[in-house]
């Protein structure tokens, strides 16, 4: 019996019609290649199973460019496990509705009361940011907060030392965020965050599964799914 969330998800499943050119439509077709993941599960300490798709999962070839929308799509895929919600977010119905400019506009205008008569509504319609409109196609950090909230998954954005130098975007976006020392952010997260947690330089996309103290190095042991890393082989699938 469907669960209150899960028909609402799915009626938002639905909704995600594609808005895709063909500037980037190339990266999102389906090849036959040698290295092809699968998703994997991943049991925590806590008993919480994590479903992890690294690069090149659902038959699309995404290594060097799709590290940050595997994150995504681990972490609004969980969400759905954890609920009860026998659905999943497919990398190419997430990428070819969330990449889109318009898109991504309409959600970060909706979580932050933002109205088109705003000046930061004129500061995002002038930037080319969307992955629809970058060669790279990849998904900055805000991207990710916006994907949840279309899901209606809150989430929130964290700055460890500043922006980063390899960060490609406006900084308008992160005047919402808070600023943290290195130190802060591991008694932050430990204490007042939900896991999973992505983590991302601008460059690199991984996911925090657990968090824990270790006493003997007198440090922090953190528990990380990569994308970059095909567990069950072993070996990196960025190449």
């Amino acid at each position: 019996m469907e669960n209150n969330l899960e028909f609402k998800w799915k009626h938002l499943l639905s909704k995600m019609t594609s808005t895709i050119d063909s500037k980037i439509k190339r990266k999102l077709e389906p090849l036959v290649f040698e290295q092809k993941n699968q998703k994997e599960t991943i049991k925590t300490s806590k008993g919480v199973l994590f479903h992890f798709y690294p690069y090149n999962s659902d038959s699309i070839r995404d290594w060097g460019w799709g590290c940050a929308w595997r994150c995504i799509q681990s972490i609004i895929n969980t969400k759905f496990q954890m609920s009860g919600a026998d659905i999943i977010l497919s990398f190419d119905k997430m990428f070819n509705f969330l990449g889109s400019k318009n898109v991504l506009i309409d959600l970060y205008c909706n979580l932050y009361g933002i109205k088109n008569d705003d000046l930061e509504y004129k500061t995002l319609m002038e930037n080319e940011f969307a992955p629809h409109e970058t060669e790279s196609g990849w998904a900055d950090p805000w991207i990710g907060q916006m994907c949840l909230h279309y899901f209606e998954i809150s989430s929130q954005i964290l700055l460890i030392n500043g922006l980063p130098e390899s960060h490609r975007n406006f900084k308008e976006n992160f005047k919402k965020t808070k600023i943290f020392s290195s130190e802060e952010v591991i008694l932050f997260l430990k204490e007042k965050m939900s896991f999973p947690i992505m983590i991302d330089d601008g460059v690199y996309a991984m996911i925090v599964l657990e968090i824990a103290e270790n006493i003997a190095n007198d440090g922090w042991e953190l528990s990380i799914a990569d994308p970059h890393i095909n567990e069950k082989e072993k070996k990196k699938t960025c190449f």
